[in-house]
């Protein structure tokens, strides 16, 4: 009798046990699910860090965003209209000394006009901008992996209300690592998929900005490649190079964050105006 007493005490022991068990995961999801939804909190007191003064292009920032402006040409994108309000445009000066009258652009020199930018090659500028260093190499974060490029020339893209130095990349295989969307001179080791808590900071982060910006995109963020300090995120649809523009992407972004326990700021952003906001 001892031993079937023994068995019907352990099989209900265990059996409790397993219930627990079961309801602590059940918590444990609960508490994971409402994390995920609120998200991570992000600091929404930044907007545009400062760049630093400087004569090389290089020594700007540690960071550069990547944009695909045409079929064939993938480049750092430095829009020379988007200064903070106080200080002109990190590039500005270094345009300027380049080639004082952007008319004096040889419209002949015209690359590609198929997209948002009409896209000119000028020699003058190229070698004003480069000062002859086209052995720089960057790694290239994109969407689906780390790849490496250097720069090959400097061209100028333009429209009515805008305009953008381009200093093009070598090929990048898309297919293999995905879309570029950030360059640096640093090497960082990233996790490429999508975590849904830092996805849904991300998102938040968005609509506050949206919310106190007069001009606002309705393609949302997408965080992309993580390590335990930093995330990657962009804004973008990458439809807007192509000759049928059917972009919904006005003001397309490239963001860093830095995080700190459950919390985040601002480490860098970059971004494009094809809305024209020079123009309304």
């Amino acid at each position: 009798m001892k031993p079937v007493l023994f068995t019907i005490l352990i099989v209900f022991f265990f059996s409790c046990s397993d219930n627990k068990y079961k309801a602590d995961i059940e918590s444990n999801n609960r508490q994971l699910s409402k994390s995920i939804e609120a998200g991570m909190k992000i600091d929404t007191t930044q907007m545009f860090p400062k760049y630093k003064k400087t004569s090389n292009w290089s020594s700007i920032s540690d960071y550069y965003g990547v944009y695909r402006f045409s079929k064939d040409i993938i480049g750092l994108g430095f829009d020379m209209d988007m200064g903070d309000g106080n200080d002109i445009p990190p590039l500005d000066s270094l345009f300027k000394n380049g080639i004082a009258d952007t008319d004096s652009l040889d419209r002949k020199s015209i690359l590609d006009k198929k997209g948002v930018y009409n896209i000119i090659y000028s020699e003058k500028l190229s070698q004003s901008i480069l000062n002859n260093d086209t052995s720089r190499q960057f790694y290239i974060y994109c969407t689906k992996g780390l790849t490496t490029a250097k720069i090959d020339k400097v061209l100028y893209g333009t429209t009515d209300c805008s305009y953008v130095l381009i200093m093009k990349l070598s090929t990048i295989d898309t297919n293999k690592y995905g879309q570029p969307v950030i360059a640096s001179k640093k090497r960082y080791d990233l996790s490429y998929q999508g975590d849904p808590y830092l996805q849904k900071g991300v998102e938040n982060y968005q609509d506050v900005w949206n919310k106190k910006s007069d001009y606002k995109d309705s393609v949302i963020a997408k965080q992309f490649a993580s390590n335990t300090t930093l995330f990657f995120a962009y804004s973008d649809d990458f439809n807007w190079f192509e000759s049928k523009n059917k972009s919904k992407s006005l003001f397309p972004l490239r963001m860093i964050f830095r995080s700190s326990g459950k919390s985040a700021k601002l480490e860098w952003v970059n971004g494009l105006d094809l809305f024209g906001v020079g123009c309304d």
